[in-house]
């Protein structure tokens, strides 16, 4: 690489460097704070179908696969549930990824070990 075309490539490189250096140091500790804060929150059955609740207002189906992944993580982790459930791990990692599509029944065997299941309730707005 020449010296003119290291300086274009650095120039181009510079400004995803410098908005990395301008986040607060502390930024990172309060994600993984308040990640940490969910889960322990989430361990809780009530708070987590209250949590799971929510989401399907929100009429995006990803959004609700990710808010399940959470609930799985601090029911002890998708390995320990993928036992549970009688499912391979490798599986149910694809059911709760973002292009995951669980049918209700294997929504039914994620939920039972974690204290949780299915139910429909009547829509206000409508």
């Amino acid at each position: 690489m020449t010296g003119r075309t290291a300086q274009k490539w650095s120039a181009r490189r510079e400004p995803r460097r410098a908005r990395a250096r301008a986040l607060p140091s502390n930024c990172i500790g309060t994600v993984k704070n308040y990640k940490a804060d969910l889960l322990k929150r989430l361990a809780d059955p009530e708070y987590a179908a209250e949590y799971l609740a929510q989401v399907p207002a929100e009429k995006d189906s990803a959004a609700f696969l990710i808010a399940l992944k959470d609930v799985v993580e601090a029911g002890g982790g998708v390995g320990n549930l993928a036992g549970r459930v009688g499912l391979k791990r490798p599986s149910l990692y694809k059911i709760l990824s973002k292009n995951g599509n669980p049918t209700l029944e294997t929504l039914r065997e994620i939920l039972k070990p974690l204290g949780l299941r299915v139910s429909v309730t009547l829509d206000e707005a409508a």
